[in-house]
C-alpha cells in the first residue's frame, strides 16, 4: 500500500510540474490586469526584448498623456509592478506600449516578440479562446467563433450562453494553441468583441524597436587620459578613475559625476566609451551594473548597451559581460547575475532613443 500511494505522489508529482512548466511557457500566461491612473481598468500582455520586460494594451485604457503610469497585476499568485506607458504609434490605432519597474515580474514575462507572428492555423482558425483575470487573479476562458476577419481586425463572437464581453474586457487576448492572436479593442457589445489582430500589433511593435533609435557612426576618437584624483561614492563600488572618448559638453558635466552629484553630459561623435576603475589594489566581484538617464530632462535616453569587464591592471584586455537596452524612460539594469572579477568596467553605448545630446545620471556596479 506504501509503494502505490508513493507512486502515486510521484506521477501526481510530475504532473503538476509539468502543467508549471507549461504554464510558464504558454502565451496566456502572461496576460495581465492593468489600472491606469484615470481609474480606466483593462487588459493587457507582456513580453521580453533586449533585457527589459514591456506590456501592450489599448490606448483608451491607457487613459489621457498626462498620466504616464499604469498598475500592472498577474494572475494568481498574484504579483503587482508598474509601467511606464508610451505612445509612439498614431492617434488612431489604439494601442500603447508600457516598459515595466525591473523587478517583481522579471520572473514571469517569458513571451517573446516574436510570439506575436501568428501561426497559419492561428489565421485560420475559426474558434479560439479570450483571457481574463479576476482582481483575485482567477484566470477565466471565454469561447469565441472568430468572425469577419479582415486585413486589420476581426470579431470575436461568444460561443457559450453562460459567458459574456463585460465592461472593461479591453486588452484581453484570443489564444489559439496558447499563441495570442489579437488583442479585444471595441467591447461594449455582451456577445462579441472587435480584436487587433496580433500581426498588426507585431508589426509596428517590431518597426518601433528598430527605427525609434538614432545610431552613432564611430569616428575612432582616441580615449583622453584620466585624471587620477576622481574618487566619489554614491553607492556599490568606488569608481577610482572615471576615461571616456566623448568629451563632455560643459566641463561641469564630466564623466565623474556618475558617482557623485551631476550629470555626465555630451554629444555623440560616435559610439561613446565609459572606462570605469574600480579602487583598490585587489581584484573586485561584480554581479551587477544600473544605470540611469534623467528622461525628462530634455536630454537624448542612451539605447542599445554592451558592458565589458577587464582584470589586468594595464585595462587592455576587456571581455564581453553583458549587453542590453536602456528602458525609454531612463532604466538599465542587469540584474544580479554570477560574479565576476575585474578591475575595470567598460560601458559602449552605440545608439539612444532619440538625437541630441545624451545624459546619464548614475552608474552603480554591484
Amino acid at each position: 500500500m506504501t509503494v502505490c500511494i508513493t507512486h502515486l505522489f510521484r506521477q501526481t508529482l510530475v504532473l503538476t510540474l509539468a502543467i508549471v512548466l507549461l504554464a510558464a511557457n504558454a502565451g496566456w500566461a502572461q496576460s495581465v490586469r492593468i489600472q491606469s491612473g484615470e481609474g480606466n481598468r483593462g487588459y493587457g500582455w507582456m513580453f521580453q526584448h533586449a533585457g527589459n520586460c514591456y506590456v501592450i494594451f489599448p490606448r483608451h485604457v491607457a487613459g489621457a498623456a498626462h498620466f504616464d503610469r499604469v498598475s500592472v497585476t498577474t494572475a494568481a499568485p498574484v504579483v503587482n509592478d508598474q509601467a511606464f506607458v508610451m505612445r509612439p504609434f498614431w492617434p488612431q490605432i489604439d494601442l500603447v506600449v508600457g516598459v515595466i519597474d525591473r523587478g517583481a515580474l522579471d520572473d514571469r514575462c517569458t513571451a517573446r516578440l516574436a510570439d506575436l507572428r501568428v501561426s497559419s492555423q492561428g489565421r485560420s482558425a475559426d474558434r479560439a479562446r479570450m483571457h481574463r483575470i479576476s482582481a483575485l487573479g482567477t484566470e477565466e476562458w471565454v469561447p469565441l467563433e472568430i468572425r469577419n476577419r479582415s486585413y486589420l481586425e476581426f470579431e470575436g463572437v461568444v460561443s457559450n450562453a453562460a459567458s459574456e464581453i463585460s465592461e472593461g474586457t479591453s486588452g484581453a487576448f484570443a489564444f489559439v494553441g496558447g499563441r495570442p492572436i489579437g488583442m479585444a479593442t471595441n467591447t461594449d457589445q455582451r456577445d462579441y468583441a472587435v480584436f487587433m489582430r496580433a500581426e498588426e500589433i507585431a508589426m509596428n511593435l517590431e518597426r518601433f524597436f528598430s527605427e525609434r533609435s538614432v545610431a552613432f557612426a564611430n569616428p575612432n576618437t582616441p580615449t583622453p587620459k584620466a585624471d587620477p584624483n576622481t574618487a566619489t561614492q554614491k553607492a556599490g563600488l568606488v569608481i577610482a578613475q572615471a576615461l571616456t572618448n566623448t568629451p563632455p559638453l560643459l566641463p561641469q558635466h564630466a564623466p565623474e559625476n556618475l558617482q557623485g552629484e551631476g550629470l555626465y553630459v555630451a554629444q555623440p561623435q560616435g559610439a561613446i566609451e565609459l572606462t570605469l576603475r574600480l579602487s583598490g589594489d585587489d581584484l573586485q566581484p561584480v554581479q551587477r551594473l544600473r544605470m540611469r538617464a534623467p528622461g525628462d530632462g530634455g536630454f537624448a535616453v542612451p539605447k542599445d548597451i554592451v558592458v565589458l569587464l577587464d582584470q589586468t591592471e594595464a585595462g587592455k584586455n576587456f571581455r564581453f559581460w553583458r549587453d542590453g537596452q536602456m528602458r525609454p524612460d531612463g532604466v538599465f539594469d542587469t540584474g544580479q547575475v554570477a560574479a565576476r572579477n575585474a578591475r575595470w568596467v567598460r560601458i559602449l553605448i552605440s545608439s539612444a532613443w532619440e538625437a541630441g545630446p545624451l545624459a546619464l545620471d548614475e552608474v552603480v556596479i554591484e
